[in-house]
């Protein structure tokens, strides 16, 4: 098993770079992979992307991410 950082997962998502695209997908289809919470967070980030705001009940990711774009908001701000 390999363990597999943001900018693995973020380049099979986006695509914007297709040699890093195509090398992250090759490593990811060849493994069994493990992806840290952390990672899963920040990709859920970066997929949101062109969107106003990702919204999430974590409270860590929204301290971690108070500065990104988008903004990381909680649900329960709305009531």
């Amino acid at each position: 098993m390999i363990a597999l950082d943001t900018n693995i997962l973020v380049r099979v998502l986006i695509n914007d770079d297709k040699l890093q695209a195509a090398q992250a997908t090759q490593l990811i289809e060849a493994n069994a992979c493990f992806v840290p919470l952390t990672v899963a967070d920040a990709v859920h980030l970066a997929a949101a992307e062109g969107c106003e705001a990702l919204y999430t009940f974590d409270k860590k990711l929204i301290a971690l991410a108070i500065n990104l774009t988008p903004a990381c908001r909680s649900p329960e701000l709305l009531s």
